[in-house]
C-alpha cells in the first residue's frame, strides 16, 4: 500500500518527514529547473540567509541544496514540488487522494543555479 499524507494540509506536512520511506536515492534532486511559487521562493531565500547556507555549485545539473550524503540542506523550507515528491507514488495520485492540497496552475519555473548559486556565491 503506498504511503499517502495523513494530513492533507501542507503546513502540517512541513512539520514531519512527509515520506519516511525515503532511501536518499537522490532522484528527486536531479533537476535544476523546477516549479516554485513566489511564496516558496521567499521562504527558501529567508531560510538560506537565516541558516547561513551555501548552495553548492552543481553546474546547473541538479539541485544546489543536495548534500553529498543526499540529504537536503533546506528540508524545512523546501518548496511544494519537493514536499509532494515520492519515488513510489505519482504526484497526481497524491493529489487525487489528498484533495485539500492546492497546487496553483501558474507556478513559474525557476532555475535554482541562477536563483541561489549565482546570487549567494558572488
Amino acid at each position: 500500500m503506498p504511503f499517502f499524507l495523513r494530513d492533507a494540509n501542507m503546513d502540517e506536512a512541513d512539520k514531519i518527514n512527509t515520506y519516511p520511506d525515503c532511501n536518499r536515492c537522490g532522484h528527486c534532486c536531479e533537476l535544476n529547473i523546477i516549479a516554485i511559487t513566489d511564496d516558496d521562493l521567499e521562504k527558501m531565500h529567508a531560510y538560506v540567509r537565516e541558516n547561513d547556507i551555501a548552495p553548492k555549485d552543481q553546474n546547473a545539473q541538479r539541485c544546489c541544496f543536495q548534500n553529498d550524503d543526499r540529504t537536503c540542506m533546506i528540508w524545512e523550507a523546501r518548496p511544494q514540488i519537493c514536499r509532494l515528491h515520492n519515488c513510489n507514488v505519482a504526484r497526481i495520485e497524491i493529489l487525487k487522494r489528498n484533495p485539500n492540497i492546492h497546487v496553483p496552475d501558474d507556478i513559474p519555473l525557476r532555475n535554482l543555479h541562477e536563483q541561489f548559486v549565482l546570487a549567494y556565491n558572488k
